[in-house]
């Protein structure tokens, strides 16, 4: 379940960072391997926060090594945050946009 306040009993495992790679209107999914958890499922680029890393910093990380695109922080528009509560865990989920001009060249990470 997604929650916009934090709900009752949430106990955060980790925080993830996300972002809309956006182009007239259209955005970027990328599609889990088997070997991941959920796999092949279609999302976001996303991916763990480490330790004492910013939100935004962590986002241009994660989105540069899910497709090769290097962004600045100053590309990237936040969005906001929700809290997520699987059956297992539970996560802090932040969200970002990134709007560009042209559809870029992807090289998605190596798995």
């Amino acid at each position: 379940m997604i929650f916009k306040t934090i709900p009752n009993k949430f106990n955060s495992k980790f925080t993830i960072v996300s972002s809309f790679i956006i182009v007239n209107d259209k955005f970027l999914l990328l599609k889990r391997s088997e070997n991941e958890s959920l796999p092949k499922t279609w999302g976001l680029p996303a991916g763990k926060v480490k330790q004492n890393e910013q939100i935004i910093d962590a986002t241009v990380r994660e989105v540069n090594e899910e497709t090769g695109q290097k962004f600045n922080n100053y590309d990237i528009k936040y969005w906001g945050k929700v809290y997520v509560k699987y059956p297992n865990y539970d996560c802090i989920f932040h969200m970002s946009k990134i709007e560009l001009d042209k559809i870029p060249i992807i090289t998605l990470a190596p798995k």
